[in-house]
């Protein structure tokens, strides 16, 4: 079995390309590649805190049983505490949403306004969780109710 020079992952021997990562393997890939190729990559076995909970952290945003088992798995986890703390404010707006439908007319044209931007805000956090990005939310997304470590 051989390595993929650019990602890690094991690929079959003569493969044109990596089945991870879609790089070109062999006799076609460039030097630097082949040179990487020849020994395994140490750092595939290491994963960051990004790799490894990105989708507890994209799971967060649809509910607050994964935004909580998130923060007891990987408490030390900044990438997990980061993605808590945007979902926490996400939760508030939408609280304050409904709040404000509360108020006749001119309120339930302005909270649900205000619903349907937070259910595009979410869409956003979680291909932005699932990408291993931090991404803070535009205005209230600087606020830190989960402190990072």
């Amino acid at each position: 079995m051989a390595f993929c020079g650019n990602c890690g992952a094991q690929i079959n021997d003569g493969a044109k390309f990596c089945p991870v990562c879609g790089t070109v393997q062999g006799a076609q890939a460039a030097p630097n590649q082949q040179q990487q190729q020849s020994a395994p990559a140490q750092s595939a076995g290491l994963r960051t805190d990004e790799e490894k909970y990105r989708y507890l952290a994209a799971l967060s945003y649809l509910n607050i049983i994964f935004m909580i088992l998130g923060l007891l798995v990987g408490n030390a986890s900044n990438y997990l505490r980061h993605h808590a703390n945007q979902c926490v404010c996400l939760m508030i707006w939408n609280i304050c949403c409904g709040l404000v439908c509360i108020i006749p007319f001119i309120g339930w044209l302005v909270g649900i306004v205000g619903m349907i931007a937070g259910f595009v805000i979410m869409i956003i956090c979680i291909v932005k969780a699932l990408k291993r990005e931090y991404y803070e939310i535009p205005i209230f997304g600087k606020i830190r109710v989960i402190p990072e470590v």
